[in-house]
């Protein structure tokens, strides 16, 4: 029988792979060498907005000698905007389960129940007796894709990333999103029946995942409805937030699935 990683952890292996490689897809892009994306697949990056921060780091960002701090060619700059999540807090869930990173790229709607797992370019998330999961992730994308290059991208993610990977429905939705059913094989043996949708806000791509692990999509339509259902991506926009707050706001006419 094949050594299968805990139920509990293949969202969170799964998004950190995925957000690797979309970010390695980028061969162009200046920003492959940013501590902050290469932490993601770190062991030692914080994956529960709980983690205590570290104490050294800290006091390195905050201590008192301030002349001590502001020596280097603007590496003082550079250092605060790298441990922009020194602190772990990535994003808040509200009593709702509703999952909004800090900066408000997306938001998603979990079951009762799930474990909600945040990154820092996205969320993992899995039910409690493990049999359906799985991920928001975002990465920049300098240029404009088209359905069929954000097609390829997601198909050349999961070749990489899984083993035996079938290819279903693709569909295209009505917000300019890609939908795409498949199955494959994690490289330890996990079967994942899922549905993804791409797309590109801006110079964003965001990538929402679903699936039954070892079981059926099927036998969790209710929880797929929930989490599809709830599922917004915006351009950055000043009264995003404002609209968050106006108890007026309607989500539902914003829902880009």
């Amino acid at each position: 029988m094949p050594n299968l990683p805990h139920p509990r952890l293949l969202p969170t292996a799964l998004a950190i792979a995925i957000s690797v490689l979309a970010i390695g897809c980028q061969s162009d892009d200046p920003t492959l060498d940013d501590p902050i994306a290469n932490d993601a697949a770190s062991p030692t990056s914080p994956a529960d907005p709980t983690s205590e921060p570290n104490p050294v780091a800290v006091e390195d960002e905050t201590g008192s000698d301030a002349d001590e701090s502001l020596e280097g060619d603007g590496d003082a700059a550079a250092d605060e905007e790298e441990d922009e999540f020194a602190d772990g807090n990535f994003g808040e869930v509200d009593v709702d389960n509703t999952y909004r990173p800090r900066n408000l790229e997306f938001e998603v709607t979990l079951p009762d129940e799930y474990e909600i797992q945040p990154q820092r370019d996205g969320v993992a998330f899995i039910s409690n007796d493990g049999g359906f999961g799985g991920e928001v992730v975002f990465f920049e994308e300098g240029d404009p894709l088209d359905a069929d290059d954000l097609e390829d991208r997601l198909k050349d993610i999961y070749d990489e990333l899984l083993n035996g990977v079938s290819w279903q429905l693709s569909e295209i939705q009505p917000d300019g999103s890609v939908r795409l059913d498949w199955r494959g094989t994690t490289p330890e043996g996990s079967e994942l029946d899922a549905v993804s949708y791409i797309e590109q806000r801006d110079d964003v791509v965001f990538i929402l995942n679903v699936y039954g692990i070892d079981r059926p999509y099927d036998s969790f339509l209710d929880d797929s409805q929930t989490i599809i259902g709830s599922y917004l991506t915006w351009p950055e926009e000043d009264d995003l937030e404002d609209d968050l707050e106006d108890p007026s706001f309607d989500e539902s006419e914003d829902a880009e699935l």
